[in-house]
């Protein structure tokens, strides 16, 4: 399994400091003055800040000192301000630090961001409350080549190499992010939030006041960090149409989780520790975790512009050991594949074996897999959580059964077309 992303490091610092605000009140009045801060001396105008205390977001303080941010972030939001004053850090293109440098301020994972989803530039920024409280939104904003990338960047750090389904997440008792508006996609955790939209992904944490017991902290931070997402996903100009192979996957309503989306982008440089027990070296492709009523599984999809590189695909199945052709599925497919893999270090039994089924339809690929992370006890029949052979065949068949334009095959006009790399398989 992956270590946790760097962003959720930040959330931890979040959390900690939520929770911190009641017992450490007393240990944080004698520490340094919040970013930005004014001198005690400095007179104290009306507004949003409290009696005795100067705001900080005068308008003539306010405003994204760095010329490329100003475009995609707003100055202030709902009483917290960008100061002129404050410190950016940039990142990358346009700055004189390289983007590998990055790794400096997000705990060595600058190869992350740089070299397995392409990031060209990251900057962070603080917004701080008005009213000189102590509270601030840290704004991380990493800018890539392509809107592919960024979205999958978005993906890999919502799911972070867990189950992104709220029932398992209720079990491990874990708060799962949670789908909110704005931009192309964003996500709620707790103390943080993500955006995506074109070339764009912004991670957001906030630092609460420390004088609020946790329940108003936590409400706060939700309140904010909606608001900044709203406002920044409007102001950011790009795509909000995820990727062609996104679009091929199963809704909601058809039994897609909550934000259980992990995509891979084309020229893909897979990150060390990402737990695919099934993972393709076929160029991009789409991965949603399902769930069917006590059932777990998976519907890997792949939209490509020519059926050639539709049939490299599945040729990449083909080649799995103990892959054998799925005549089934001839009746809605081109071509079909049966396949078993193996998850983890295997269990008793049939603990750590999987199977999935595949079929081409013209361009299209569609897969329904076994849920590794929920693949149950083989001696446990009444708590069987897989789909069998039959069910999954049935699962597939509907996949492949929609009209092409129904699943919006087609790259959007802002999407680069799908590359088809050499077809194998990796485990």
């Amino acid at each position: 399994m992956r270590n946790a992303p760097t962003s959720h490091r930040f959330v931890f610092v979040a959390i900690a400091a939520i929770a911190c605000s009641l017992g450490c009140k007393e240990e944080k009045q004698g520490s340094a003055p919040p970013q930005g801060t004014p001198p005690p001396s400095a007179p104290v105008p009306g507004g949003s800040a409290a009696p005795g205390v100067r705001s900080l977001c005068e308008p003539a303080e306010v405003g994204v000192s760095d010329a490329k941010l100003a475009a995609l972030l707003p100055p202030t939001v709902d009483g917290f301000c960008v100061r002129k004053a404050d410190q950016i850090q940039s990142f990358g293109e346009g700055t004189p630090k390289k983007i590998e440098d990055v790794s400096d301020v997000i705990d060595g994972q600058g190869e992350i961001y740089a070299h397995n989803y392409f990031a060209k530039r990251y900057d962070r920024v603080h917004y701080v409350d008005a009213r000189g409280n102590g509270a601030e939104v840290e704004i991380n904003l990493s800018t890539f080549d392509k809107p592919e990338n960024a979205y999958a960047l978005f993906t890999y750090q919502v799911v972070a190499n867990k189950d992104p389904d709220p029932k398992a997440a209720k079990a491990q008792q874990r708060t799962p992010p949670r789908p909110i508006g704005g931009g192309g996609a964003a996500a709620l955790g707790k103390g943080n939030a993500y955006l995506w939209r074109g070339n764009y992904l912004v991670e957001l944490t906030y630092s609460p006041d420390p004088t609020k017991p946790e329940a108003e902290a936590v409400a706060a931070a939700d309140a904010i960090l909606q608001k900044m997402v709203r406002a920044i996903g409007d102001k950011i100009v790009g795509a909000t149409d995820p990727p062609a192979d996104v679009r091929l996957l199963p809704t909601e309503a058809e039994g897609r989780v909550p934000l259980g989306i992990d995509y891979v982008p084309g020229k893909f440089k897979k990150p060390e520790g990402k737990g695919d027990a099934l993972y393709l070296n076929v160029g991009s492709y789409a991965t949603a975790f399902m769930r069917d009523g006590d059932k777990r599984y998976r519907v890997l999809a792949f939209a490509r512009d020519e059926t050639d590189a539709a049939r490299d695909v599945m040729a990449a199945f083909a080649k799995l050991p103990g892959a054998v052709p799925l005549k089934e599925a001839k009746e809605v497919a081109d071509d079909g594949w049966y396949f078993p893999f193996s998850v983890g270090q295997g269990g008793a039994g049939a603990a750590g074996k999987a199977e999935g089924v595949a079929a081409r339809k013209g361009n299209r690929v569609l897969a329904v897999i076994d849920e590794e992370l929920a693949l149950g006890d083989p001696g446990k029949k009444d708590e069987w959580p897989r789909l069998s052979k039959d069910e999954k065949l049935a699962k597939l068949r509907a996949l492949l059964a929609r009209p092409a334009g129904a699943s919006s095959a087609a790259p959007s006009p802002s999407a680069a077309p799908s590359a088809s790399a050499a077809a194998s398989i990796k485990h």
